[in-house]
C-alpha cells in the first residue's frame, strides 16, 4: 500500500542543491521543462511528462536544462521497488490528464483536497505498475542487461554460476550490477536463484519418486545436508516432511 505524506507544486529555474541526498522517498513528475539526473553512474533525462524517483538515503546530482514545473509527492510504502530512478509512461495521455487534475485541485483555495491528490497519486503508481507487469503479474525486465541475466539463471541455477560473471558480462561492477538487478526484479540475486531452487525441489518432491540427495544434486546443493537446511529455513519443514504433506493432501 502506498500513502502519500505530502504533495508540493513548484516552479524552479534551478535546483537549490544540485547534489542532493533524499531524507524521504520522493517521486517527482514533470509537467514543464527537462533536468539531468545522476545517481550511481548512472545519467537520465528527465522531460515533460516523465518523473523521477528519489528513494531516501540516496545521492544524486540534478541539474536544470530549462525551467520545471514539478509536482513532488513524498509518499511511505513497503513496496518501493515499483519505481526506477527515471520513471517513463505509455499512455501520457493519462499522465497530463492527472496533472491537469492536480493543477485544479492546487487552484481551490477553498477546500481540503489531499485526499483527492492522494487519490491522484494512487492513479499515477497503478498505471505505472499496469505498463510495468505482464498478464501474469511478472514485472517485465527493461533492463536488457538484467533481462539476459535472468534467463541464464533461469536456464542454469543449479550450476551456482558466480554472480560477477553475470556482472562482467555488461562491463559493470558487481556493486552496480547489484543496484540494477534489485530495482527491475525487487530482490537480489541470491534471492532470486533461492526461489528457482525452492520452486524446482518442490515441483520434484511433490510429483518424482527422487530420493532427497538426488533432488539435491539436480538443484545445485553440494549436499543433502545442506539441502535439508536451505529448505525448512525457507518453507519451515523439512523436504522429507513437506513430500508426505503433500502426498496425504
Amino acid at each position: 500500500m502506498v500513502q502519500l505524506m505530502r504533495y508540493v507544486m513548484t516552479v524552479r529555474n534551478n535546483f537549490i542543491h544540485c547534489d542532493y541526498t533524499a531524507e524521504a522517498d520522493i517521486f517527482a513528475l514533470l509537467e514543464n521543462g527537462s533536468f539531468d539526473l545522476e545517481c550511481d553512474r548512472e545519467k537520465f533525462c528527465v522531460n515533460a511528462g516523465e518523473g523521477a524517483y528519489f528513494e531516501k538515503g540516496k545521492h544524486y546530482f540534478r541539474n536544470v536544462n530549462s525551467q520545471l514545473k514539478l509536482h513532488l509527492f513524498r509518499f511511505k510504502s513497503e513496496e518501493k521497488s515499483f519505481f526506477d530512478g527515471k520513471v517513463t509512461f505509455i499512455n501520457k495521455e493519462r499522465i497530463f490528464s492527472d496533472i491537469d487534475v492536480l493543477n485544479k485541485l492546487s487552484g481551490d483555495i477553498y477546500s481540503d483536497n489531499f485526499e483527492y491528490k492522494a487519490h491522484i497519486f494512487s492513479d499515477i503508481v497503478n498505471l505505472y505498475k499496469f505498463e510495468n507487469t505482464n498478464l501474469s503479474g511478472e514485472k517485465i525486465i527493461k533492463d536488457k542487461l538484467i533481462a539476459d541475466a535472468l534467463k541464464t539463471l533461469n536456464e542454469d541455477f543449479f550450476r551456482n554460476q558466480p554472480l560477477n560473471i553475470l556482472a562482467e558480462n555488461g562491463n559493470i561492477s558487481y556493486v552496480q550490477f547489484l543496484r540494477r538487478f534489485k530495482a527491475q526484479t525487487g530482490m537480489t540475486p541470491f534471492e532470486y536463484t533461492a526461489r528457482l531452487k525452492m520452486k524446482r525441489a518442490e515441483e520434484l518432491l511433490i510429483n518424482t519418486n527422487l530420493a532427497i540427495k538426488d533432488i539435491s544434486g539436480v538443484c545445485g546443493f553440494e549436499n543433502e545436508y545442506y539441502f535439508s537446511n536451505f529448505f525448512k529455513k525457507r518453507k519451515g519443514v523439512s523436504p522429507s516432511k513437506f513430500r508426505a504433506d503433500t502426498a496425504v493432501m
